[in-house]
């Protein structure tokens, strides 16, 4: 039972690989129209990659390098980043775990130094939910609540809703809390309410239905179980409604409303069969042979989980629809008091549950040798990292040397140039001060020699005019007068002028 709620936990993500899926026609016209913007090609590259993932992984990786290789062509990081959180999806579908994440960390960090959160919160995300699947718990959540950090930044609402789904499904599977897995499914709900998201809110419901269903609560169970099936049957997802009308059958039977739970389980007969479910098959046969159980109709039972056991071999034994279908034979025959095929059944069904441990012991042995590996990839990566981490800081330091060095050296020719300068303004400073004091000394050279001159001409002068004066006194007595009063006016203009 437990198994058929966890299918409905992971149908979110798949449902959205089929939608992607239906128009990868038109998706692969536009990216092989080279007329086109480059992003646009991208972006349905990328579309049509997603479509595949969990149907065709292979394939969705192979698109996906040519998106990378483009990408890379183009010098477009982000894009490169995206294409390579595709193929770390197709890696985790395909159980590869360790290639998985290896690609997520290199998507992680194109995306970081792009500084595109959103994406940064989606691989941190699809991290999360690696990790969940290796039942490494602590790092799951850690990975999911730094994505749900992301998106409450970006304003991003349909991932933090997604988150805390995650979130309740670890806390779930980690140590059974359920309580905590309610706290988180409750958020995820309001949020899923707000956007809208009937998807998102199948999915919340689902889940609730299964942690009531854990914890008895029947009724609280049948509540969420058909607000589920009519989110889906609103969106037309078949096969998803299907699971959660099985769910309700479960339900119903332990409630003893045995007709509405068998009518259930026929429905979920005719959509698995004309899907081609198998696996969904036997488990509706084998639902159906249990009801029969419980209501003494062992003869009905036999026929129902002879269906099962049926298809269970046609899968491929070991499995656990075949230890279920063996279980119900061995209860029906029990009842209608066959000991000796309820022996035979319960012999069956002990050698189909140790087959079932061996290989769960071989694929955990798988798995534990895929985690060494993981932790060996990432400490060699944390190795290559420390070492270019490393040679990045010598190199800063020999920069920071050379840099150090050429400021120096600098700082000494400037000091050079400013002293050169400084003598050079002093030479010339010191240079107008001696032209200023030459020309002085000039100046005062001239005005002696001026004064010179002037202190020669003066006795001359006095003493021709005296010779002059003496001549005409014996001469011409008036003009010996009129000589004396222009000799006087003439040396009172030299003495007014000095």
């Amino acid at each position: 039972m437990k198994k058929r709620y966890a299918i409905l936990i992971a149908i979110l993500p798949l449902c959205q690989a089929v939608f992607a899926q239906a128009n990868r026609d038109s998706l692969w016209e536009v990216w092989q129209n080279a007329a086109l913007p480059d992003t646009t090609r991208l972006a349905a590259v990328q579309e049509l990659a997603y479509g595949f993932t969990h149907n065709a992984p292979d394939s969705a990786k192979a698109i996906s390098e040519l998106q990378l290789a483009f990408a890379r062509e183009k010098k477009l990081p982000l894009w490169e980043a995206k294409a390579l959180n595709n193929i770390g999806l197709s890696y985790r579908f395909q159980s590869d775990y360790a290639k998985a994440l290896q690609h997520y960390e290199q998507s992680l960090a194109l995306s970081e130094a792009a500084g595109d959160r959103r994406l940064m919160s989606a691989v941190y995300g699809n991290m999360g939910d690696l990790f969940r699947l290796q039942s490494n718990f602590p790092k799951a959540i850690d990975c999911i609540t730094k994505s749900l950090q992301l998106a409450e930044e970006t304003g991003d609402r349909k991932r933090e809703a997604d988150s805390y789904v995650s979130i309740a499904i670890i806390y779930y599977d980690d140590n059974g809390d359920i309580d905590k897995g309610l706290e988180y499914l409750e958020k995820a709900r309001v949020l899923y309410e707000d956007l809208n998201n009937e998807r998102g809110l199948s999915l919340v419901y689902g889940n609730l239905s299964a942690v009531y269903l854990d914890k008895n609560d029947l009724e609280k169970s049948l509540v969420f179980t058909e607000k589920s099936y009519a989110s889906l049957e609103k969106l037309g997802d078949k096969h998803s409604a299907a699971s959660a009308l099985f769910n309700r059958a479960v339900i119903l039977g332990e409630l003893g409303r045995y007709g509405e739970a068998m009518a259930d389980y026929e429905r979920v007969v005719a959509v698995f069969r004309q899907m081609g479910d198998q696996e969904g098959l036997a488990d509706a046969y084998n639902g159906m042979g249990e009801l029969w159980i419980q209501q003494k109709r062992y003869a009905s039972a036999i026929k129902l989980c002879g269906d099962a056991l049926k298809i269970a071999h046609e899968m491929g034994s070991p499995n656990t629809k075949e230890v279920e279908a063996c279980h119900c034979l061995y209860l029906a025959h029990q009842g209608l008091g066959n000991f000796k095929q309820a022996l035979f059944y319960l012999e069956q069904q002990t050698i189909a549950k140790d087959s079932l441990q061996q290989n769960e012991t071989a694929e955990k042995l798988k798995q534990m040798e895929i985690e060494r590996q993981t932790v060996a990839d990432s400490l060699h990566r944390e190795k290559e990292r420390f070492e270019l981490e490393m040679g990045h800081q010598k190199t800063i330091r020999r920069k920071d040397r050379t840099m150090a060095v050429l400021a120096v050296v600098g700082l000494v020719v400037l000091a050079i140039a400013l002293a050169f300068l400084g003598r050079m303004l002093y030479f010339q400073r010191r240079s107008q001060q001696l032209q200023a004091h030459s020309d002085e000394l000039e100046k005062q050279q001239l005005i002696s020699e001026i004064a010179l001159l002037r202190s020669q001409v003066n006795p001359h002068f006095l003493f021709n005019s005296l010779s002059i004066l003496s001549s005409l006194v014996h001469v011409d007595a008036n003009l010996s007068e009129q000589f004396i009063e222009q000799l006087s006016r003439s040396y009172r203009y030299i003495l007014e002028q000095k």
